[in-house]
C-alpha cells in the first residue's frame, strides 16, 4: 500500500531524473577542457650570447649561445632555431639535442654549438632560438 509521503518521493525522484538528464548534458557542452594533472608548467630558461655564422659561401650556419635553467625543475629538449627572412618570417628550423649529461638544473647554464646545412634556405636575416621540452 502507498503512503502519501512515497508517493511525493517517488513524483520527486522522477522529477530529479527528468531535471538532471536535461540540465547534465548542456553542462558537459559548455565544459571547459583540463588538462591532465601531469602536465607540466613550460620550461624557464634564458638564451643568450647568442651569434649566428654564415660560412662557405653561405652554405652552412654555425649558431653558437647559452642557455640558463631560469626556473625551479631541471629542463632537458630540443634546442629550436628558427631561420627568418627580413620579415621575421619563419623560412627554416634546425632541431638539435641540447647537448648536457643531464638535465639542466635550476640555476644551471649550458653553452650550446649548432652547425648546420642551410644550402637550400636563402634570405636568412635573423634567427631565435627556443627549447622544445622533453618531459
Amino acid at each position: 500500500m502507498k503512503t502519501p509521503a512515497s508517493s511525493t518521493f517517488i513524483k520527486l525522484t522522477r522529477f530529479l531524473v527528468i531535471l538532471f538528464s536535461i540540465v547534465f548534458p548542456s553542462a558537459l557542452v559548455q565544459a571547459e577542457e583540463i588538462p591532465p594533472p601531469f602536465a607540466a608548467a613550460p620550461a624557464e630558461y634564458v638564451v643568450h650570447g647568442l651569434k649566428a655564422t654564415a660560412f662557405s659561401d653561405n652554405t652552412v650556419l654555425v649558431v653558437e649561445g647559452k642557455i640558463r635553467n631560469t626556473g625551479n625543475r631541471a629542463i632537458r629538449g630540443l634546442l629550436v632555431i628558427y631561420l627568418k627572412n627580413e620579415s621575421s618570417d619563419i623560412i627554416g628550423t634546425i632541431e638539435r639535442e641540447l647537448e648536457t649529461s643531464s638535465a639542466l638544473t635550476p640555476g644551471k647554464e649550458s653553452d650550446f654549438e649548432v652547425t648546420a646545412d642551410i644550402s637550400g634556405i636563402s634570405g636568412i636575416k635573423n634567427i631565435s632560438v627556443e627549447l622544445k621540452e622533453n618531459i
